[in-house]
């Protein structure tokens, strides 16, 4: 089922009179302002699909191709993430691919438990990832079959910023969302660009963590307003946490955004290239995908599912059965108790730090990128 909240006669006129505003009648106060409205236009009511081809040139085998799904409404977010099916081999040189388990069974199938796909919600009562292992049989042909598949759930409360990386990549891919982590402006001048006349734009702000920062974008008036290029250093780094830059326009009706761009994360030596191509998009909310992402993260968890509740402190670990019943759970007296607990009172402590601060935020970021990358290589 899809939501889609029609624009308001002010919402249309305002996307109108952006779209034919020249680049000369701008300073930075009036910019932002466009931005602002702009960006909260898509945030009623937004989805989009396409693929995300990560390239990590520290570490190749890392590299893969998956296929994303994302809505936004009313500022709840939810991304499907669908991993690549492992292809068969005979040996491994990695003895840690797919998580240790790779062996040939009496028929030569190739058995692995591997990731499949991840799912992020990012609510207004909490933000949650959830990760689908399974168990999967490939033949020689590379035909999969899945056996047996578990769940590895995590709990954040809703101003966590953890997986926020995951929303935001995509978001300004397509050259939206980034007024919100703009404080001010601080100049703007005109450029010609392949894209058009534009506007450079060096701005102060931060991304999502309170570590300050300066922005420098390329903003193309003709075009809503759409980002062409962004990047962000944290104050006191020499090296930008992370830029990008999009090419081509995926139009559908008042929806306008860029179709391909290429995401960096840290420096060319050590750091990962995301390119994003959005194959589809429109200016729907999709509530299928949020209830689905909601319901494995939290409201219907299915069996075999290994949750850590990070809304507590300490977290609150715990398993749900094949009868739905949640068992072990490190914060009950008996097991056995019902699948929707009362809600627990969220962590009064501020949520965790966007990846890193000030000198060694590339460092940090990378080794969390490298990290999940192989953890979800190598899930057991």
């Amino acid at each position: 089922m899809k939501y889609e909240r029609r624009l308001s006669p002010v919402a249309i006129l305002l996307l109108l009179l952006l779209s034919t505003t020249t680049a000369c009648g701008d300073d930075g106060d009036d910019l932002l302002k466009k931005l602002g409205a702009i960006d909260e236009v898509y945030r009623r009511s937004v989805e989009a699909s396409g693929t995300v081809n990560s390239i990590f040139a520290h570490d190749p085998k890392l590299n893969r191709l998956i296929t994303f799904h994302y809505t936004m409404i009313d500022g709840r977010q939810a991304i499907e993430e669908i991993e690549p099916k492992p292809k068969f081999q005979k040996e491994v040189s990695d003895a840690t691919a797919f998580g240790g388990s790779f062996r040939l069974d009496d028929s030569g199938r190739m058995n692995v438990v591997s990731s499949t796909s991840s799912v992020f919600l990012f609510d207004k009562d909490l933000c949650g990832e959830s990760v689908t292992n399974s168990a999967l049989q490939v033949d020689s042909a590379n035909s999969v079959s899945e056996r047996d598949k578990s769940y590895s759930i995590w709990q954040y409360p809703p101003d966590n910023t953890k997986n926020m990386y995951y929303s935001l990549r995509l978001q300004f891919s397509m050259g939206r969302g980034f007024s919100p982590y703009i404080t001010a402006v601080e100049s703007v001048s005109p450029e010609d660009s392949p894209h058009g006349a534009a506007l450079r734009v060096d701005a102060i702000g931060s991304c999502i963590s309170s570590a300050q920062g300066k922005w420098n974008l390329l903003v193309v008036p003709g075009d809503s307003y759409l980002v062409r290029e962004a990047s962000f250093t944290i104050d006191g780094a020499s090296e930008p946490l992370f830029s990008v830059s999009n090419s081509d326009r995926l139009q559908e009706g008042d929806l306008l955004i860029a179709r391909n761009a290429r995401f960096q994360l840290g420096p060319n030596s050590i750091g990962a290239v995301y390119e994003v191509a959005t194959t589809s998009a429109s200016m729907t909310g999709n509530v299928e995908l949020l209830k689905l992402v909601r319901d494995r993260v939290s409201d219907n968890l299915p069996a075999h599912s290994f949750v850590e509740d990070r809304r507590t402190d300490p977290p609150r670990t715990y398993r749900i059965d094949e009868e739905g019943q949640i068992r072990g759970d490190s914060a009950a007296s008996v097991e056995g108790e019902a699948v929707r607990p009362e809600p627990r009172p969220l962590a009064k402590k501020p949520g965790f730090q966007f990846l890193i601060f000030m000198n060694v935020a590339i460092i940090a970021v990378i080794v969390i990128a490298y990290g999940v990358s192989k953890w979800r290589n190598a899930k057991k």
